[in-house]
C-alpha cells in the first residue's frame, strides 16, 4: 500500500515542471509581439509615417539641416610633465554656420593643428584625468580656433579622447 502513493506522484511531477516552462515560453512570445508591433516601428519608421517625412525633409535640404562639420583627426600629443612615457590622442570635430566658415578652416589646418597641439601640450596628466577636463578642453580648443574663423559661432565637440 505504500507503492500506491508513490505512483501516483510520478504523473504530477512532469505536469508540473512543464507549467514554469509554458509560462516562460508565453511570456517570450508576447515580449516578441510587443517589440515587433509596438518598439520597431518607434525605432524605424516606416516610409507613410510622421516620423519618416520628418526624416526625409531634413535630409532634402529642408528645415534641421546638419550644420558643416570639419573635422580634426588624430592629435597625438605628449602632455606637459609626461617625459615621453604618456601621450593623448584626440580627435575634434568643429561645427561651423556655413560652408564659408568650413572652407577657412580647411585652408589653414595645419595651422588650427597645431594651435590644438599647443594647448593639449599645455596640460598635464592630472589635468586631462580631472573631472570636466573635456569641457575645458572645448573651451580652450574653441579658443584656439577663433583666428581662423574669423568670429563665427561655433561648437566644438571631442568625439575620440584616449589619454595613454
Amino acid at each position: 500500500m505504500s507503492e500506491a502513493p508513490a505512483e501516483t506522484a510520478t504523473p504530477d511531477a512532469p505536469r508540473g515542471k512543464l507549467v514554469p516552462i509554458a509560462t516562460g515560453i508565453g511570456g517570450l512570445l508576447l515580449g516578441a509581439l510587443v517589440g515587433l508591433f509596438v518598439v520597431a516601428p518607434k525605432l524605424h519608421p516606416t516610409p507613410g509615417s510622421g516620423a519618416a517625412k520628418a526624416v526625409s525633409h531634413a535630409a532634402e535640404g529642408g528645415e534641421g539641416k546638419a550644420a558643416p562639420m570639419f573635422k580634426l583627426d588624430n592629435v597625438i600629443v605628449n602632455p606637459a610633465g609626461a617625459t615621453g612615457s604618456r601621450y593623448v590622442v584626440l580627435s575634434v570635430a568643429i561645427e561651423v554656420p556655413d560652408a564659408a566658415t568650413e572652407a577657412m578652416l580647411r585652408e589653414s589646418e595645419v595651422q588650427f593643428r597645431d594651435a590644438v597641439t599647443g594647448v593639449l601640450e599645455r596640460q598635464t596628466i592630472d589635468k586631462l584625468t580631472m573631472l570636466g577636463a573635456r569641457d575645458s578642453l572645448r573651451r580652450q580648443v574653441a579658443l584656439a580656433a577663433e583666428p581662423f574663423v574669423k568670429g563665427a559661432k561655433i561648437k566644438v565637440y571631442i568625439p575620440q579622447f584616449l589619454i595613454q
